[in-house]
């Protein structure tokens, strides 16, 4: 027996039990925010109040000439899913929080089947779905009111669906429609979910199956671009602007991109080298080259975080991408050195790295307890505030939207966006302006004190110049310690006539 087993053993037992620490502290956390009736993230509210809209029967993609000012940049997929299960919870968070769940735990399965699938064992298997579960952007994205992990899953989906097609099940055509169909329920969850027809496309090219090749790209652009103007005429052009023109318009820093990569390579390295690898590998040829195409591609599309507003969200599909590339390398390993000594240490030199990779991610973990205080502490401070919003009459401008959603008011102005879009042109802010001069609101609740600010990406000048004249800071509300991670201090303003 090789001496060297048993330690490979041991590291990979140990790799394994940090794992499922990281997928305990996911759904510890999952439970968390289920319960909480706030926002976790700025994008949850004005995405709720979407999701209400389609409930009632409407497309929330309308003229931005008048209230609300709030933009959906989003297709309609997610929106329909989170509204069929709006009526099982109270809180307006909780059927999209749900659906998000639902869609990181999916992927999760999904990734553990392919593992299989590319050769590993069911431990590995587990291990790739448990690296996924326990990875932060995973952690942070997975149970929130957002679109992408809904759409990573649907092209998770489809990329299985084509792998069981190119695994030679070429007489059923069933698995390259079904994949298909997902593909672009994923496009019309997201626009950037294109990792999975992208790696299809050029695996078929590869194997110069041009003609395949040609049918998948028509037959896939001509159903988005049905789906799309039959949308847009719906919406009478508001589907367009809210999903395609805005988007183009905003305003691209290369410097964002280097900066979210470098805060990827610091806290994840073995994500980025699970998925490099993965593509290395592929270069072996046979099916290993599918998943190597995968990954390449879902690596190509975080080039896209440069646009104003990006956030680590545009990491999660590598996230996914690289746990089946790790699942892949890891069968590959414990195949093909067998019980040779130098294939056994470099895999147990693998399964240490991986342990030490997971170790870092869950060692913030460790006290869950303080995470649990965070949350019923950040509750206590919003629901006394909201005490506030209920009794007051009228449409409010909250940077905190979740304050207006939460009690039963629509959110008159989303902030980030709609400043955006008035940097770029997109959007005249004459009716914000006109807004503020003629003091309709009651209140203003902001995340700062307004006649010191200098300059800010969410606010224009003109937006701060109107403000300040029009309005006066009546107070503020600190949140405790405990609550700071997820609430921020809160900023009351009132209209100067009622002075």
């Amino acid at each position: 027996m090789n001496s060297a087993l048993p330690l490979k053993r041991i590291l990979s037992w140990a790799a394994l039990a940090a794992g499922a620490y990281g997928a305990v502290v996911f759904f510890y956390l999952a439970v968390l925010k289920l319960r909480y009736p706030y926002m976790v993230n700025l994008g949850e509210p004005a995405l709720s109040q979407a999701v209400r809209l389609v409930s009632q029967g409407h497309l929330p993609y309308r003229d931005l000439h008048s209230p609300p000012f709030t933009l959906v940049p989003y297709g309609p997929v997610f929106l329909c899913l989170a509204a069929a299960l709006k009526f099982v919870w109270a809180s307006p968070f909780t059927g999209g929080r749900v659906v998000t769940a639902a869609a990181t735990l999916g992927s999760a399965a999904l990734i553990f089947v392919l593992s299989e699938k590319n050769g590993a064992s069911k431990k590995v298997s587990a291990l790739a779905a448990l690296f996924f579960l326990s990875m932060p952007y995973v952690c942070r994205w997975g149970v929130l009111v957002n679109v992408d992990m809904t759409g990573v899953f649907l092209d998770l989906a489809a990329f299985y669906c084509w792998t069981l097609y190119a695994d030679g099940n070429f007489s059923k055509p069933s698995f390259w429609i079904a994949g298909m169909a997902l593909s672009v329920a994923a496009f019309f969850t997201k626009t950037s979910m294109l990792a999975a027809p992208a790696a299809f496309f050029w695996y078929l090219a590869v194997r110069k199956e041009f003609k395949k090749a040609f049918l998948l790209f028509f037959f896939e652009a001509s159903a988005a671009a049905l789906i799309l103007a039959a949308l847009n005429a719906a919406t009478h052009g508001g589907y367009f602007f809210h999903t395609v023109f805005e988007i183009s318009k905003r305003r691209f820093f290369p410097e964002f991109i280097f900066r979210f990569w470098k805060g990827a390579l610091d806290e994840s390295p073995v994500m980025a080298a699970a998925a490099l690898a993965g593509i290395v590998l592929s270069l072996r040829g046979g099916k290993k080259v599918f998943t190597g195409l995968y990954a390449f591609f879902a690596l190509l599309l975080t080039f896209s975080l440069g646009k104003q507003g990006s956030d680590t969200n545009y990491f999660l599909p590598i996230c996914a991408a690289s746990a089946v590339s790790l699942g892949m390398i890891l069968g590959f390993c414990d195949s093909a050195g067998g019980k040779k000594t130098g294939a056994v240490l470099a895999g147990s030199a693998l399964y240490a790295l991986l342990f030490s990779q997971l170790f870092l991610w869950v060692r913030p973990h460790f006290d869950l307890q303080a995470s649990r205080r965070s949350y019923e502490k950040s509750r206590e401070f919003l629901d006394h505030v909201s005490i506030l919003v209920q009794k007051t009459h009228g449409d409010i401008l909250s940077e905190d939207m979740s304050l207006l959603v939460a009690n039963g008011k629509e959110i008159f102005y989303e902030p980030f966006p709609m400043g955006q879009m008035s940097y770029s042109g997109v959007w005249n802010s004459k009716p914000i302006l006109e807004a503020l001069e003629a003091q309709r609101f009651p209140m203003a609740i902001l995340t700062f004190y307004a006649p010191l600010l200098k300059r800010n990406r969410t606010f224009t000048p003109e937006f701060m110049e109107a403000f300040n004249r029009r309005y006066r800071y009546v107070g503020r509300a600190e949140p405790p310690d405990e609550a700071k991670e997820l609430t921020n201090t809160l900023y009351f303003y009132a209209p100067r006539r009622s002075a």
